[in-house]
C-alpha cells in the first residue's frame, strides 16, 4: 500500500497510541465541548438500518448522518443509491484538567468502532462568535506524524483517484483553482452611489433586473440609492 511521509518533517508517518491521542486532545482550548466521533461509514452507498440498530443495542444514543446530528432513535431513511457519511457519537466532553479515564475510554472505543479512526469536532468558544467555526481533527491509530501532529487515513486507491473527492485538495476540492470575490473589484469607486453604478458588474447591464433588485433592497432595509457607497 506504500509508506506515507509527513509533509512537514519528511519522516515516515507512524501510528498514534491512545495515550498520544489523549494528550493531544487535552491540549485543545479548555472549556470547549468536543464530540468524539467514530466514522463507521465514509462515502459509501446503502441504508445501514441493521448496522445502526446494532449500535443502538450496544447503548449508543447519538449519531451524525451526512453532517446532521440525530438521536439514534430518529435515524433517517437513507437513499441507498447515494453515498453517505455516518459517525457514531461516542462521547461529548468538556475539556478540563479533571477528565480522568473517561477521555481515554472514549478514544479507545471510537478507534475500535472505526477501524483506527477518530474524528474530533468542536467549536472554539475562546474566540469571538463571529470568528468561530466547527473545527475538525482526524486522529489515526495507524498513520500520524509524531512531531507535527499531521495525520492521514489509511492509504486507499480512492485517495489517488481523479473521480473521488477523498484524495482531493480541501481548499479547491480538486478543481485546481479557488473562486473568490474581491470587494475592490466589485466596487472600484466607493465615491459613487448605487444609483450611479457603484457595483461595477451591474453598471453596464441593460436589464432592469438589477435596478429593481436594488430598489427592493433599498426599500426593505431603508437605505438610499443616492448615498455614496463609502457612506452606506
Amino acid at each position: 500500500a506504500g509508506t506515507p511521509y509527513s509533509p512537514f518533517t519528511g519522516e515516515p508517518i507512524k501510528s498514534q497510541s491512545v495515550a498520544e491521542i489523549v494528550d493531544k486532545i487535552k491540549n485543545l482550548p479548555k472549556k470547549n465541548t468536543i464530540y468524539l466521533l467514530a466514522p463507521i461509514v465514509r462515502g459509501r452507498k446503502g441504508e445501514y438500518k441493521k448496522e445502526i440498530l446494532s449500535y443502538k443495542r450496544r447503548g449508543f444514543q447519538r449519531i451524525k448522518v451526512d453532517g446532521t446530528y440525530y438521536n439514534i432513535n430518529d435515524f433517517p431513511n437513507l437513499n441507498k443509491k447515494i453515498k453517505h457519511e455516518i459517525s457514531i457519537v461516542v462521547d461529548r466532553i468538556i475539556i478540563n484538567n479533571e477528565l480522568g479515564n473517561r477521555l481515554a475510554e472514549g478514544v479507545e472505543t471510537a478507534l475500535n468502532l472505526a477501524d483506527g479512526l477518530l474524528f474530533i469536532e468542536y467549536e472554539n468558544e475562546t474566540l469571538p462568535k463571529k470568528f468561530r467555526k466547527i473545527e475538525k481533527i482526524i486522529f489515526s491509530s495507524k498513520f500520524a506524524c509524531p512531531e507535527s501532529g499531521f495525520t492521514i487515513e489509511e492509504i486507499e486507491p480512492r485517495l489517488f483517484s481523479f473521480n473521488s473527492p477523498y484524495g482531493a485538495c480541501e481548499e479547491c476540492e480538486g478543481i485546481g483553482i479557488n473562486l473568490n470575490v474581491d470587494p475592490n473589484l466589485v466596487v472600484p469607486n466607493s465615491k459613487k452611489s448605487l444609483a450611479e453604478g457603484a457595483i461595477e458588474p451591474w453598471s453596464k447591464t441593460t436589464t432592469l433586473y438589477y435596478a429593481q433588485t436594488l430598489a427592493s433592497l433599498s426599500k426593505h432595509y431603508k437605505f438610499s440609492l443616492d448615498e455614496t457607497w463609502q457612506k452606506l
